[in-house]
């Protein structure tokens, strides 16, 4: 699984999922979000994405992101700077909903997480692409 990050940054990155585990790991407990109009809580860790956005350097310009699903043509965008503000935002390596465990590696699947979203409206899985701009 490869993620990239290009754009509006003066470093474009692509990450396996060994790469993720070598950055800072955040994490979130029993956060709520909602999935095809149902609601539950998850449990996720993963990179933190704010040291993925230091490595790779937003230019100062730079006001959004957006995250691309490669399972599905699903895109989201969030400002760069609600992102920057929230020290738990990550790319979830591990996750797991209502007991059921989930991870990257099992699924080959990653996804954002921001925990500042209200009920993951914008959470991304299966991201395989995310534009700085």
């Amino acid at each position: 699984m490869v993620l990239t990050i290009e754009g509006k940054v003066d470093n474009p990155m692509s990450f396996t999922i060994a790469d993720l585990q070598g950055y800072p790991q955040v994490s979130i407990e029993n956060h709520p979000y909602r999935s095809g109009g149902s609601d539950y809580t998850m449990t996720a860790s993963g990179a933190s994405f704010n040291s993925m956005l230091d490595r790779v350097a937003p230019w100062t310009n730079a006001t959004l992101v957006t995250f691309y699903s490669g399972t599905d043509s699903y895109s989201a965008w969030v400002y760069l700077s609600d992102i920057r503000a929230d020290p738990n935002a990550m790319i979830a390596i591990t996750w797991h909903n209502n007991d059921n465990r989930t991870s990257a590696e099992e699924s080959s699947r990653i996804r954002n997480i921001q925990p500042s979203e209200p009920f993951g409206q914008k959470w991304v899985r299966g991201l395989n692409r995310i534009v700085v701009s």
